[in-house]
């Protein structure tokens, strides 16, 4: 008996079906059997393009894309992903390196001891006009350079222009490689140089401020003078303090999130040096003094720039001397920003006034040409008092320690929180050693300004870095946050250098000191001799960390890096 016909049909079709599964699974499996696969590229200790993954840098990067998520909106991305900062391999393409010239273990995104650590790559959108001075595909920061004589005001070009200064390439090289290097999020950094006024007219140096935000419409700065700080802050915009400034530390956080200094804050110098006095100085004879002045009990008079910046030292000092007994005797403080504001009327009258009191050491929170002038009136009255260093007005630096009267500057000692110098860059500051390197990275047989790179390559690296920590929806805060997340810098890191780091509620960087002497045969690079001697092989010390007895003083010391231990 025959089968039905439609059974019959079915059973005729059977072998053709199985057929077409077949082919069907196979134009959906060999593809995937014989595509290459796209692995991401790996970031090794050293991130050579062929090093084998790094387990701890791997993790890094996964903890920090976890960290950062993007924000949905306007920008020009690649690819899509539910997480800005997470890696997506595209169309079989592997997403975009985002630390090709990593160094170290962990990686950081440059060379630099201070850099950011490496960032994840970075596909989809950013989080675009995510605050002012931020569009998809920029982020605009001001140059002020207070001095009013370096560069061409403006927007800073990617190339060459006529006739190019030293300064205008410097700040083109500068351009260049942190768009090469760091991680932006999809966005550049574009710099715009603003010739300001080194005067200390406060209206002049708001101008800046006003002329960063409206005319150049910018997110940060890298500008500072008080005033001009103030008015950024004001307007909402981020700002570094210039390396020649010194803030407060509850200045710094009263203006928060927008205002930073790379160097230590003058709270914290005072309350080192007060410690440091504490422990090594008070109740004790001046013998580091010269003359009579070696025999007898110590007398402290207090020199500050009666100014925002250095006012609050008097009392900060006074309060960190009260747990030993410790006083000022005499204060005086000369007007307006330094640069010998003071005139020579106010400067007799000063050293007049120390030496009828009694005054053996002369505690040093003073713009560095005031206390230059000071030193030469004392040594034209034939008064050598000891001169304790504290860090601020820059008188921890070699440079501008040779600008003081040579005869006075015997009897210097105290603490800094500025690098050890090296021995072929004399300028003491961190800025042109990894500024020069930076430089050199991207045009070697050139040679850059030397005066921007001392002054402002610090401050450009920290606002580098609080822009990739900060990722893709950058806003103060969110640039706030990155820096806090970095921690303090101290792995790895040489005893010559800065030590420190941002964290909460401390908006300055450098957070320990050396101890120091000055040597006037010490040789260095200048036209002059004499330098500092940093004891202990430039070991520095946070709060409570000092020592009781520093017998090294006047005695030995590292004078340039090579000898640092």
């Amino acid at each position: 008996m025959s089968a039905p016909r439609n059974k019959r049909r079915l059973e005729d079709l059977l072998p053709l079906g199985y057929f077409g599964l077949v082919v069907l699974l196979a134009l959906l499996v060999l593809p995937t059997i014989l595509r290459t696969p796209q692995t991401p590229p790996t970031q090794a200790a050293e991130l050579s393009p062929d090093a084998p993954p790094d387990p701890e840098q791997q993790s890094l990067i996964s903890s920090f894309s976890r960290g950062v998520s993007g924000t949905a909106g306007e920008g020009d991305g690649v690819g899509g992903g539910d997480s800005g900062a997470t890696p997506t391999t595209i169309a079989g393409k592997a997403p975009p390196r985002a630390c090709p010239f990593g160094v170290g273990n962990p990686p950081r995104q440059t060379f630099s001891y201070f850099s950011a650590p490496c960032a994840g790559p970075f596909t989809g959108k950013n989080g675009g006009a995510t605050w002012k001075g931020v569009t998809a595909n920029e982020v605009r920061v001001a140059i002020a350079d207070p001095n009013g004589d370096h560069g061409t005001d403006g927007l800073v070009p990617d190339v060459p222009r006529p006739n190019e200064s030293d300064a205008d390439r410097t700040y083109r090289v500068f351009q260049q490689w942190f768009n090469s290097r760091y991680q932006f999020w999809g966005r550049r950094l574009q710099l715009a140089v603003i010739n300001g006024d080194d005067s200390v007219d406060t209206s002049k140096q708001r101008a800046v401020a006003v002329s960063a935000d409206e005319n150049y419409h910018v997110f940060a700065a890298d500008i500072g003078r008080y005033p001009s700080m103030e008015e950024l802050a004001r307007r909402q915009i981020i700002s570094f303090g210039e390396q020649g400034d010194y803030f407060n530390g509850s200045w710094l956080a009263d203006h928060r999130p927008y205002t930073w200094t790379t160097r230590a804050d003058a709270t914290l110098l005072m309350r080192l040096a007060g410690e440091f006095a504490c422990k090594n100085l008070v109740g004790r004879v001046a013998e580091h003094a010269g003359g009579a002045l070696a025999s007898q009990k110590r007398v402290f008079g207090f020199l500050y720039q009666d100014n925002d910046g250095y006012r609050r030292s008097l009392p900060e000092f006074r309060d960190a001397l009260a747990p030993c007994g410790g006083t000022v005797k005499v204060a005086i403080g000369f007007p307006g920003d330094g640069g010998s504001s003071a005139d020579g009327n106010t400067v007799s009258s000063a050293v007049a006034r120390m030496r009828a009191q009694g005054v053996t050491t002369v505690v040093a929170s003073v713009d560095v040409l005031d206390s230059a002038l000071v030193g030469s009136t004392a040594t034209a009255q034939s008064w050598f008092p000891e001169w304790f260093v504290t860090g601020m007005g820059l008188l921890d630096e070699n440079l501008d320690a040779t600008l003081q009267d040579s005869a006075q500057w015997t009897h210097a000692f105290g603490i800094g929180a500025a690098p050890i110098s090296d021995p072929q860059l004399n300028a003491g500051d961190v800025n042109p050693i990894i500024g020069m390197r930076a430089y050199h990275e991207i045009d070697p047989s050139g040679s850059p300004d030397f005066n921007i790179t001392i002054r402002l390559f610090a401050q450009l690296e920290q606002i580098a870095n609080g822009i990739q920590m900060a990722g893709p929806n950058l806003t103060p805060q969110t640039f706030e946050q990155g820096l806090m997340r970095m921690g303090p810098r101290v792995q790895d890191l040489p005893p010559w250098e800065v030590v420190g780091g941002f964290g909460t509620g401390d908006y300055s960087f450098a957070d320990k000191v050396g101890i120091l002497w000055w040597d006037p045969n010490a040789p260095n690079d200048t036209s002059t001799s004499g330098a500092y001697r940093w004891i202990n092989g430039g070991k520095r010390y946070g709060l409570g960390q000092l020592p009781s007895s520093v017998p090294e003083l006047f005695k030995t010391g590292a004078s340039k890096r090579v000898d640092a231990k």
